[in-house]
């Protein structure tokens, strides 16, 4: 997989343009989570291109950074002006950093991850939080209507997780504090998005009574992608 992430920038976007809705959306599902105190140092890993980034320093975090194992994210990223640092390993990265982090996030991040590497990778980035600091961690929800869609439109997915086994990951990692969410993208109050959000729960509500019906698992949430807020002790 390391020729497809060395050019990710170019066989993973659409275009070479930050996605100015994404920006919205980050804010509007995350900005709350985020500390105070705009002097700690947070993480973004993963950086894609940049929005996360962008939203830090637009919340006004001095010491924020990302950081990346593809060349091409963190090129284009540091042609926009963005704090960020390509790394061979993440997990060493976080390793040798020390316990400073007050937030890290991981937007789209995990399902790229070999099963096997994972809980050393969370476990990582659980070491590298103060105590009670957080990570964001978001992925598509292998319990969403249409799951394959999302874990397979990317040759580089690795795994799928939902609920419960992320929630596993998170235990066996060290995290004891967590709650998961859907992740909104139908904000605002516009009757589109109003109308939007009204038909989906009605087709969540038939999905959920289907599975009812069929003695499956019901995970309460089914948007297509979730995230987790977890706090370490």
């Amino acid at each position: 997989m390391k020729a497809v992430f060395d050019d990710y920038i170019d066989n993973a976007f659409d275009d070479r343009n930050q996605s100015e809705w994404k920006k919205q959306v980050l804010a509007q599902n995350y900005r709350k989570f985020f500390p105070e105190d705009k002097i700690v140092p947070v993480l973004d890993i993963g950086i894609g291109r940049g929005e996360m980034l962008w939203s830090m320093r637009e919340w006004e975090y001095v010491n924020y950074n990302g950081v990346d194992i593809s060349p091409s994210t963190v090129e284009f990223c540091s042609k926009l002006g963005y704090k960020c640092q390509l790394v061979d390993d993440t997990v060493s990265f976080l390793d040798d950093g020390g316990s400073k982090y007050a937030m890290i996030t991981m937007i789209d991040v995990v399902e790229h991850i070999p099963k096997k590497e994972l809980a050393a990778f969370i476990k990582a980035a659980h070491e590298a939080l103060l105590p009670g600091g957080k990570v964001i961690i978001q992925t598509p929800n292998m319990q969403a209507p249409g799951a394959t869609q999302t874990r397979y439109h990317d040759i580089t997915h690795e795994v799928g997780l939902d609920e419960r086994s992320l929630g596993q990951l998170l235990k066996i990692s060290g995290f004891r504090s967590f709650k998961f969410h859907g992740y909104e993208e139908y904000f605002g109050n516009s009757p589109q998005r109003i109308l939007r959000r009204l038909l989906r729960r009605g087709y969540q509500s038939a999905v959920r009574l289907c599975r009812n019906i069929n003695g499956t698992q019901n995970k309460s949430i089914l948007h297509p992608v979730f995230f987790v807020v977890a706090t370490k002790d």
